[in-house]
């Protein structure tokens, strides 16, 4: 798999989104929408509906007016504590935004402080829809999240739920396309984070039985105590290398090298019992 989804949350004074657009400056937003032939009264309706029902709108236009004054300040968005539904919580700071973490995303002011590249959303966190398709989340409900796994929810039980229950997934029907795209990539995203996963507590259990091991073979067998084993710089080097993080995919996971290997020994022994195949057939079909 090569390449990376990811979708950033630049700093509100970046003068090359829509989010600067809407709350400073509209002369940009109606020269943007007549360049790319979008009628103004659709800009105008969208922006009259989010900001009627749309609480990341309300939260981005409070921190537009919260200390206008200061550059260095920031608002963390996070879902609220357990038991309060679905409520999502906007804290206003002053000082540089953190590093987003599984709970809590953070939008800078000023592009000065972290560059205009902005600070990537976690493709997991369950704001990571309603912040990049407001079209599709008019009220900046929640999406999927990894907590929804306790509730029996995948990720694609439901999408399949809103494909087939919430109409406006066909009425943007090019929007509803990207969006599919996307939240298949970020299926894979999971099933990756799970491989990575996995292995990590793997390899932290490898090491804890080498480093049981090596304990029980430097003890002195007249003494009972001990030895501190002597290493010179190359087997220290050695450790080094051993140490490192390898993470291969295995073969369950569609399209990795020992998928294809594992498919290709299969063929080869239905070859070597049935004999060479006679014909060979291929279908294809549309997503």
């Amino acid at each position: 798999m090569r390449g990376y989804t990811y979708h950033r949350l630049f700093p509100t004074d970046y003068e090359q989104q829509p989010a600067h657009w809407f709350l400073y400056d509209a002369a940009a937003l109606t020269a943007t929408a007549r360049n790319r032939q979008v009628p103004l009264y659709m800009v105008d309706n969208v922006r009259t509906d989010l900001r009627n029902h749309n609480y990341l709108y309300h939260a981005y236009e409070r921190f537009a007016t919260y200390e206008p004054g200061q550059t260095q300040a920031h608002m963390e968005l996070s879902l609220a504590d357990p038991g309060r539904g679905d409520e999502i919580a906007a804290l206003y700071h002053l000082g540089s935004a953190p590093t987003p973490s599984p709970r809590s995303l953070y939008v800078q002011r000023s592009r000065d402080v972290d560059g205009p590249k902005g600070l990537r959303i976690p493709i997991l966190h369950p704001l990571y829809e309603p912040l990049q398709y407001p079209l599709l989340f008019p009220a900046g409900t929640r999406g999927w999240g990894l907590d929804m796994h306790e509730q029996g929810w995948t990720q694609r039980k439901y999408y399949k739920s809103r494909l087939l229950t919430e109409k406006r997934f066909q009425d943007f029907s090019r929007l509803g396309c990207e969006y599919i795209c996307d939240m298949f990539s970020r299926m894979e995203d999971e099933r990756l984070d799970f491989v990575r996963r996995g292995k990590a507590a793997q390899m932290e259990h490898l090491q804890s039985l080498r480093h049981s091991h090596n304990l029980h073979t430097n003890v002195d067998p007249t003494t009972g105590n001990n030895v501190e084993a002597d290493y010179n710089n190359e087997e220290d080097d050695d450790d080094d290398d051993d140490n490192k993080e390898y993470i291969t995919l295995p073969a369950s996971f569609t399209g990795s090298p020992k998928y294809f290997a594992e498919r290709t020994a299969d063929a080869l022994a239905l070859s070597r019992q049935r004999g060479k195949p006679d014909l060979m057939v291929t279908a294809t079909t549309n997503p």
